[in-house]
């Protein structure tokens, strides 16, 4: 037996909120994939220059004449051939 009233009424739910929006991160992946990809291709052209500039002759070597003196009893060169 209840006496004095009604039971109070229970609070309201809380209101549904949106989730924010999600973060679109293929462009910041997509501008760290080119960058990397940028850089990969520097290292690779330095790492092909840097070859080329030791390599000075072909796969048979050098051929050419090599510039040599032949000494003499009075210590003047003469060109040998």
């Amino acid at each position: 037996m209840c006496i004095g009233g009604s039971s109070p009424s229970p609070a309201p739910p809380p209101a549904v909120v949106a989730p924010p929006a999600p973060v679109d991160t293929t462009d910041i992946n997509s501008q760290a994939s080119a960058k990397k990809a940028k850089e990969d291709e520097m290292k690779r052209q330095l790492a092909a220059k840097g070859q080329d500039s030791t390599i000075l002759s072909g796969a048979l070597g050098d051929t050419s004449q090599a510039p040599i003196k032949k000494a003499t009893l009075l210590g003047q060169g003469v060109q040998a051939s």
